[in-house]
């Protein structure tokens, strides 16, 4: 479908094997952009992660596993 145009373009980060080998037909493709299973990390991306999960600790800590 990417090959053919059907689909104009996508972004893909997770493969059915893991690094994506050298020779695979996607990587040949100018309509895609590859990345390893990273592609959602961002500096706001972070900051909301790691925010929430010192939330969570502390409500946790206070009893309240619900927040």
């Amino acid at each position: 479908m990417l090959g053919q145009r059907r689909i104009a373009g996508a972004g893909l980060d997770t493969f059915d094997i893991e690094p994506l080998p050298l020779n695979h037909p996607l990587r040949g493709l100018d309509n895609t952009v590859l990345t390893p299973h990273l592609g959602y990390v961002s500096q706001e991306g972070y900051k909301v992660y790691y925010t929430q999960m010192v939330e969570n600790i502390k409500a946790w800590l206070a009893g309240n596993p619900c927040g």
